[in-house]
């Protein structure tokens, strides 16, 4: 090798040249690397570190092996690297805890930016399906039906150490990602906000003092099916850092645009097209480094709001032929979406058909399905204080909100049911942390920090209905009687037509917690993990029902709501006013031309029809009511003895407790609000777990047995409504106890399995990757659980205790493999598999037979060539290779369907 040139690692290990100008750039990255971490190390852990690992520099993710040293080389010592899987599990081999991690850059190479995508590469964690609102995540199976506008999330997610209190806003692209870590069993005792299943930690990259650049440019598009086709995607990621006052002041500016079409079309509007990406956003930092003990990081992030087709029918795009019978035999007697459709009022459209149009597996037919609008944005301010070698001071500051606005189609039709339906969110956040670190050398290393976290969820449910809303919510018996003259259809058209009813509520939130983190030396193979945290939580709900709108048929209301009463038949009722009254004969006069009292009682029963449809859809109102507030003292603790055999072989065992805030409710059957309130929800979670390097070191496994004891899950349940009983027993004593569902706590949920995350890297050029899961998530007690659907005429609920709980597989794992190999002199050829995969599992809250979904895997590969520095890289990559088509979510008559094959090609430059 030419004197003036250094060995520089690849994936394989293999010795590679560069010039005297690479050498001189390598050395200032090394020093600059050094001085950053010097100064943000402190006592060894992150500030900003989303779970406990410590913070270290990221690493090429093509870096195997140490540098050969060329007798003619430069002098310049690299220090040894890793794999970056590899390095990710040798990282927290000293954390009694289950930790998964995995690479930003592996999640580049394989175009990874969703917490969906990122979530198959990780074991036993699982994105659940839903829109930007409505999907969620689970850890060993639990999480998926913990989602609730007022309460906390079951899985804690974060980005930059910053706590996200609301699930949703986890819902867009991660970018220019450091690394992704993945905590199992409660947590925060260490660090952020408490949660009771585990963590999910995102961290970003870092500015750097280095000058450098880099862009991204790809393309892709899904492959033919029969969902339709597809217009194609671009993605770009532009990435630039570099130093504004040299070792002062660092900047790095991040922006990511992803826009696209999807694979499924609606034929009533060919350009609606679902799932579509649009995405921008845009991410800038910058590091102030005054001094070598003191440094500041401001990031701020805004993502505007966006236009995405994701969701139909409630999230499921296209339906079945609904069964005929329930479970038990009986027939099924239900008004059915074909039976509505087999109106004379519908069959009119001649050009629509059940068959053809609204039973289509290839394409959806859809009128007022609109896109969900979705944005958020992101301010933090963290400082790090070292005011001697044995203390750092930490601050994290922080503001996230976010903006929600659905305009769903339920009954997935092209006709005037419903003109709108969904939610309309403002969430925002406002958080402050301060950590305390230190050591005594030999004894302990220990930390202390404090939490104050306030949020604000101001949602508001709209319904706004259409001009064939009566025909299509009518009841049979309705409907004959009303679609046999034109008095009767003017009825039927305006009895809901442009009604419009709002349900808003606004949930608050503050917590206070104070937390404690110790770790003991015992002895030098023993220490002993301790953590202590206690919070103060306090909810609040204020609810409210009105109509916005009265619409066309506001004299066919009620006595209490602008129009008359009346009973089933239509006879006056003789409570009604004198105005009232009027009111009665000017609807008479409208339809039949005649005063109320000269009505024929078929006539009388035609309004009484309308009425009763439209008090359907009215339901119950009330003014704004406020719950009960809510205040509850939450413990988390943890008590974890390791011990190192040797220096490859770590045991541990390990007992978290934790806890999620209780939160009010409000119950409205009887048209009169009251407020309940949920219990807290407590998790005791036991851990004996392994983590060995092996093989000298060419193989690196963690492992866990583990027990997750639940009280008090929180999800929807079914429970004894006290007011409508007691106002039911005020006229008769032995009345029927009334049960009512809404957001409570099962009595007991398990989850028990083992865990293991293995990488082996003794194949020349090849990484190889296992994360896999065995895992029992089961209900212990629950005995009001809603029935299904195929149920409905058993009750409204049965005892499911016993069941696996919906969302979780017994059987998970990710296989990956990566393989480098120097090729044409400088230059890189790199390729990946991954596939992931479950057995099968239940998609309904419910449970219902008709919701399984089969075991399944899905399998991405990626292969292109680089140069060996990384000035540039050319990547294409398949999703879904074998075409799966295994659907996402299913019901016993409407299905989403799965992602199909995704081709791409991506190319990165940087300088």
């Amino acid at each position: 090798m030419a004197l003036g040139t250094v060995a520089l690692i690849s994936g394989s290990g293999t010795v590679l040249a560069a010039d005297d100008a690479e050498v001189s750039a390598l050395r200032r990255e090394i020093e600059a690397l050094r001085k950053e971490n010097a100064t943000l190390k402190g006592l060894g852990t992150s500030a900003a570190a989303p779970v406990p690992l410590q913070a270290a520099p990221a690493e090429p993710a093509t870096a195997a092996r140490a540098p050969e040293k060329d007798a003619g080389t430069d002098s310049l010592a690299l220090e040894r690297v890793v794999v970056s899987g590899k390095r990710g599990l040798q990282a927290v081999k000293d954390i009694p805890l289950s930790i998964s991690v995995i690479s930003g850059e592996e999640l580049k190479r394989e175009d990874a930016v969703s917490l969906d995508a990122i979530t198959k590469r990780l074991a036993n964690v699982k994105w659940n399906y839903g829109n930007s609102q409505t999907s969620n995540y689970s850890i060993r199976g639990i999480g998926k039906i913990a989602n609730n506008q007022a309460a906390d999330p079951s899985v804690g997610i974060y980005a930059d150490g910053v706590p996200f209190a609301y699930n949703p806003l986890a819902s867009f692209n991660f970018y220019d990602v450091d690394s992704v870590e993945v905590a199992r069993g409660p947590q925060g005792t260490l660090f952020g906000k408490n949660t009771t299943i585990g963590s999910i930690g995102i961290k970003y990259k870092r500015p750097s003092f280095t000058p450098s650049s880099e862009v991204t440019l790809g393309f892709s598009k899904y492959d033919a099916q029969d969902y339709g086709h597809a217009n194609g995607s671009l993605k770009a990621t532009a990435v630039s850092t570099g130093p504004i006052v040299d070792d002062v002041l660092a900047y790095r500016l991040s922006v990511n645009a992803d826009r696209g079409g999807g694979w499924i079309i609606n034929k009533y509007n060919p350009d609606n097209q679902y799932i579509n990406a649009d995405r921008v956003s845009g991410r800038v930092q910058f590091l102030l480094t005054p001094t070598a003990d003191f440094n500041a990081r401001l990031s701020l992030e805004v993502t505007p709001r966006m236009n995405e087709n994701a969701n139909i029918g409630s999230t499921n795009f296209f339906f079945r032929p609904t069964p005929a019978f329930y479970t038990n035999g009986d027939a099924n007697l239900a008004l059915t979406t074909e039976g509505r459709l087999s109106r004379g009022w519908f069959t009119r459209n001649a050009s629509y058909t059940v068959g053809r149009d609204y039973l289509s597996q290839r394409a959806i037919n859809s009128d007022s399905q609109q896109g969900l609008v979705t944005g958020t944005n992101t301010a933090l301010l963290e400082l790090n204080w070292n005011p001697s070698d044995k203390y750092q001071l930490s601050s994290i500051t922080a503001f996230k909100d976010y903006y929600f606005n659905a305009f769903r189609d339920d009954e997935g039709t092209v006709f005037d049911v419903q003109t709108a339906a969904g939610n309309h969110i403002k969430y925002q956040q406002i958080s402050q942390e301060f950590r305390l670190g230190s050591r005594v050398e030999g004894v302990v290393d220990y930390q202390f920090g404090l939490l104050l976290l306030k949020n604000a969820n101001s949602t508001g449910s709209n319904a706004v209905y259409g001009s064939d809303g009566g025909a299509w919510f009518a009841t049979n018996s309705q409907y004959g009687r009303l679609d046999v003259n034109s008095a009767g259809r003017s009825l039927l058209t305006d009895s809901i037509t442009d009604l419009w009813k709002r349900t808003p509520s606004d949930s608050r939130g503050q917590s206070t917690a104070i937390y404690a983190n110790a770790d003991w030396k015992v002895s030098e193979p023993l220490t002993v993990n301790t953590g202590l945290r206690v919070s103060r939580e306090e909810r609040r709900l204020t609810s409210a029902a009105y109509l916005v709108e009265q619409g066309y048929g506001s004299d066919l209301g009620g006595a209490n709501n602008g129009g008359f009463d009346s009973d089933a038949s239509g006879n006056l009722a003789a409570t009604n006013t004198a105005a009232q009254l009027l009111i009665a004969n000017r609807v008479s006069q409208r339809y039949f031309g005649k005063t109320y009292g000269s009505l024929s009682a078929a006539e009388r029963r035609q309004v009484a029809d309308a009425k009763s449809i439209r008090q359907g859809r009215v339901g119950t109102l009330y003014d704004s009511f406020e719950a009960g507030v809510v205040n509850s003292t939450l413990y988390t603790w943890a008590l974890s003895p390791k011990y190192k055999f040797n220096e490859n072989v770590t045991g541990y065992v390990s007992y978290r407790h934790g806890e999620k805030a209780g939160l009010p409710g409000v119950l409205s059957t009887t048209g009169t609000p009251v407020s309940y309130e949920i219990k807290p929800e407590k998790n005791d979670a036991f851990e004996i777990g392994a983590k060995a390097n092996l093989l000298g070191g060419d193989l690196v496994v963690n492992s866990a047995i583990y027990l997750n004891n639940i009280r008090d899950y929180q999800q929807t349940v079914f429970f004894v409504d006290e007011t409508a009983t007691a106002l039911l027993r005020q006229t008769d004593p032995n009345a029927t106890i009334q049960y009512t569902s809404g957001a409570g706590n099962v009595p007991k949920v398990r989850a028990q399995g083992v865990e293991l995350d293995a990488v082996y890297t003794g194949f020349r050029n090849i990484q190889l990757r296992l994360a896999g899961a065995y895992n029992d998530a089961h209900y212990v007690r629950f005995e009001r659980a809603a029935n299904p659907v195929e149920r409905a005429n058993e009750g409204a609920f049965r005892d499911i205790s016993g069941h696996t709980l919906p969302g979780a597989s017994l059987w998970s794992f990710d296989l990956g493999a990566n393989y480098n190999r120097p090729v044409l002199g400088d230059k890189v050829f790199h390729a990946s598999i991954n596939t992931a995969y479950l057995s099968r599992y239940n998609s309904d809250n419910s449970l219902s037979n008709y919701a399984w979904i089969p075991d399944h895997s899905i399998t991405d590969v990626s292969f292109g060539i680089g140069h060996g520095r990384g000035k540039w890289d050319l990547n294409v990559f398949i999703k879904n290779v074998l075409d799966d088509d295994t659907v996402r979510n299913r019901t016993w008559n409407a299905y989403a369907p799965g992602f199909p094959r995704l081709f791409g090609i991506t190319f990165s430059s940087r300088l």
